[in-house]
């Protein structure tokens, strides 16, 4: 699940950062270190992935991928409300949630042949397009739109945490009718939107030389964004192609 809150801690920090007598001895944030730090924890999320489908049996793939997704979405919002700007645990997160992309994933592929390079195109493709939406402001990020994001994001997740209890103890999920479709759209719409605010926050945090440290916050929610909307997107197509 994507993390609105992330602008909110760039905010917190914006303030720190005004308040310290010391805020110009520190380093800023850069647009680089921002991608360098991205680049890092999709280096670790790519290996927890491969680890998964080649050295996890694939009767165990979709245990795995349930169990870790919880604990990924745990570490996820721990992570995104936390004040404190923390490398680990954005790291460990990353680990997690290679684990959960390579279980669905693999699982996806078996079924749907190919499925995966579609999905990893359709995202870097979607994201491209939010980009620009964002850039040339199409999307305005304002506080009207995050709120919005915001409570769409909760009533999202807690949607999919209730469909996720019903289909463990019935076998059914709501995306198995024939409005499943439209429901996982609704997930990669609110995904995509996400990216923006995220655009939004590291720009901000960049403008204001915010601390070298809060690119750690920028890289981390990229990644939570991307992921996301990434599972969606492989979620969507395999519903059309079903």
């Amino acid at each position: 699940m994507a993390n609105p809150a992330m602008t909110r801690s760039f905010r917190t920090a914006l303030t720190e950062a005004k308040d310290s007598p010391n805020a110009v001895a520190v380093p800023p944030m850069s647009m680089n270190g921002v991608i360098n730090k991205t680049g890092l924890m999709f280096i670790i999320l790519l290996a927890t992935a491969g680890a998964t489908v080649f050295m996890v049996p694939q009767t165990m793939w979709m245990p795995a991928a349930l169990i870790t997704s919880l604990t990924a979405l745990g570490v996820g919002l721990w992570a995104s409300f936390s004040r404190k700007v923390m490398p680990g645990l954005y790291m460990a997160y990353a680990a997690l949630e290679g684990v959960v992309i390579g279980a669905f994933s693999g699982v996806m592929n078996i079924a749907y042949p190919g499925i995966v390079t579609q999905a990893v195109a359709a995202t870097l493709v979607t994201a491209g397009i939010i980009f620009f939406a964002w850039k040339t402001g199409i999307i305005k990020v304002n506080d009207k739109f995050q709120k919005f994001i915001m409570v769409a994001l909760f009533a999202y997740l807690g949607f999919s945490l209730i469909n996720l209890f019903i289909a463990l103890f019935t076998g059914t999920s709501v995306y198995f009718t024939e409005f499943g479709w439209a429901i996982s759209l609704v997930g990669v719409f609110l995904a995509a939107l996400t990216l923006s605010l995220d655009f939004q926050a590291i720009t901000m945090g960049i403008r204001e030389k915010l601390p070298a440290d809060n690119e750690w916050r920028g890289a981390f929610g990229l990644t939570v964004s991307l992921v996301w909307l990434y599972m969606e997107i492989l979620r969507f197509i395999g519903i059309v192609r079903s």
